[in-house]
């Protein structure tokens, strides 16, 4: 909050959740019905700037950021013999959230509220080399399948007085 003649405030969040799960099978495997080699992750990022400003002349100026972007490995080489189904999979889940909420109140009151949420996993899933068999192989990479989450970004702006400007980009 900031208030005088010329009230100027500027609020700024950050959040990050990035993060790596590696599930790396390099061997020799031989008997039992079924393989699994997953790696899995579940990254949230929520950043939330709020701000306020009063003077004959205000300026508010919230920024909020927020970014996931893990990275999952899943990796299958050697020698595999099963008798049922392989799966190597890499999965992700992830959100990503910001909020900036702003009020400039004077003579002249500015508003400009920024937001940005970014989601961007990096995902492998391989089989790298070997002898396998099984009924069947598969290799899958998957992020927010069926789970509703997302990436989401809200501005909230409020100015008055005799000139008031407001300014959301979200």
């Amino acid at each position: 909050v900031s208030i005088g003649i010329a009230g100027v405030g500027a609020s700024i969040a950050n959040a990050t959740a990035n993060g790596s799960a590696t599930a790396n099978s390099q061997g020799n495997f031989s008997g039992g019905n079924n393989l699994n080699v997953k790696a899995m992750g579940d990254n949230k990022a929520r950043a939330q700037a709020d701000g306020a400003a009063a003077g004959v002349v205000s300026v508010n100026v919230p920024i909020a950021n927020a970014e996931t972007s893990p990275t999952l490995t899943a990796q299958l080489g050697g020698t595999v013999n099963v008798q049922g189904a392989i799966d190597v999979a890499a999965e992700s889940q992830g959100e990503a959230k910001t909020d900036a909420i702003g009020i400039a109140i004077g003579l002249a009151g500015i508003g400009a509220m920024f937001t940005e949420s970014t989601m961007s996993p990096t995902l492998v899933a391989a089989v790298t080399g070997g002898t396998i068999t099984a009924s069947s192989v598969s290799v899958r990479t998957v992020h927010n399948f069926g789970n509703g989450k997302k990436s989401e970004s809200k501005t909230i702006a409020a100015t008055g007085g005799v000139i008031g400007v407001s300014v959301n980009d979200a």
